[in-house]
């Protein structure tokens, strides 16, 4: 199922970044911050070609009915994701550290 994909990011993934760009400045250095952004945003962007490649989180809920992908950046975060085949189009719906447990992640999933 290989083919060009569109990425859409949603505001909570927008917010994420924002929150671990803050993170990084005030604990780190922009250097720091910047590579981060930019390693997140090389597997956002990778995902147009390939979106299939990664895990599958295994639904547990009811409430939670797309299949939710994930790919690791910068080997602290993921990229939480979902494909629409309609569309052809990779929708980008968390990015957390990997020791946010998948559960709080998938929680607020469900509440959107």
């Amino acid at each position: 199922m290989a083919g060009n994909y569109t990425v859409e990011i949603r505001p909570l993934a927008t917010e994420d970044i924002d929150g671990i760009l803050r993170y990084l400045l005030n604990q780190y250095s922009k250097e720091t911050a910047t590579n981060t952004y930019l390693a997140i945003m090389d597997k956002v962007d990778g995902l147009s070609k390939m979106p299939h490649a990664n895990p599958v989180y295994v639904n547990q809920s009811d409430k939670l009915v797309a299949v939710i992908r994930w790919v690791i950046a910068k080997k602290v975060y993921k990229v939480y994701y979902n494909i629409n085949e309609e569309k052809k189009c990779v929708i980008v719906v968390r990015i957390k550290h990997v020791k946010s447990s998948n559960y709080t992640v998938l929680n607020a999933l469900e509440e959107e």
